[in-house]
């Protein structure tokens, strides 16, 4: 069973550990994964810290800071590399990750010719950043995650994105901005739901500095194209309101780490 993995990067080293170990959970359950990420030229140690992976290959893209648009046509594109070469392929950003029997839901979406797989979807939610522990997953250090309503489908609301789809029985995708809409696959949409697996969104969610910290960073570099478009305004709320957005979040909050 291949797996390949497209998602977009810049300057994540402070989750790259983490991240990493989500993957080679893929490839010690017998699932041959190859990552593609689409770095946005990251001025951190992000690149460094993958390059010693062979099955991490590093592309790189350029735009005025954030740009969705762009990121968008990509996340639309990768795919069709896949098509003849992987069973399936995972699209997402890089602050998203999946746990769980990922093999055995796969293995049944093949033999049953499903296109796309839709499962839960928890945000991390934590009370501080975590330090990293080698055998321990991020959603067992972190413990607390809330259900994110971030599928604007309304049939398929109470499902997370759809990140995995089998490229050689899809044609064309039409992801919104930040995958949070799937407006076409062709020929069909033959949708898998499963409760064997689960994904997890970082979502600047490793405690409440850090998600106002992240979130002012992002702030900082919107493109021209996210301001006049309107997109991720919410990276320049007031502090206080972001940090009001966090508390609440954490009320809502339960644990994830035996999920």
């Amino acid at each position: 069973m291949r797996l390949d993995w497209y998602t977009l990067m810049y300057n994540e080293e402070d989750i790259i550990p983490f991240v990493l170990d989500y993957w080679k959970k893929i490839i010690a359950d017998g699932i041959d994964l190859h990552v593609t990420v689409f770095d946005n030229y990251s001025t951190d140690y992000s690149v460094s810290l993958l390059k010693p992976y062979p099955w991490i290959e590093i592309m790189h893209f350029k735009t005025d800071g954030q740009n969705d648009i762009i990121q968008t046509q990509i996340k639309n594109n990768c795919w069709k590399l896949s098509r003849g070469k992987a069973d399936f392929v995972c699209v997402c950003d890089f602050d998203e990750i999946l746990w769980g029997d990922i093999k055995g839901e796969l293995q049944k979406m093949k033999d049953g010719g499903y296109n796309v797989m839709g499962t839960q979807w928890y945000a991390f939610c934590g009370d501080k950043f975590p330090n990293y522990e080698e055998g321990k997953y991020l959603h067992q250090l972190v413990k607390r995650g809330y259900k994110q309503y971030i599928n604007h489908m309304e049939e398929y609301k109470h499902l997370g994105k759809f990140m995995i789809i089998d490229p050689n029985i899809t044609n064309y995708t039409g992801w919104s901005v930040g995958n949070h809409i799937l407006y076409s696959i062709h020929p069909y949409l033959k949708l898998y739901v499963s409760d064997k697996v689960t994904a997890f969104h970082i979502n600047k969610g490793l405690g409440e500095n850090y998600f106002v910290e992240k979130r002012k960073r992002m702030g900082e570099r919107l493109s021209e194209d996210n301001k006049s478009h309107g997109m991720c305004v919410e990276y320049n709320y007031p502090e206080e309101q972001s940090r009001k957005e966090y508390q609440d979040y954490v009320k809502e909050s339960i644990d994830i780490s035996n999920l």
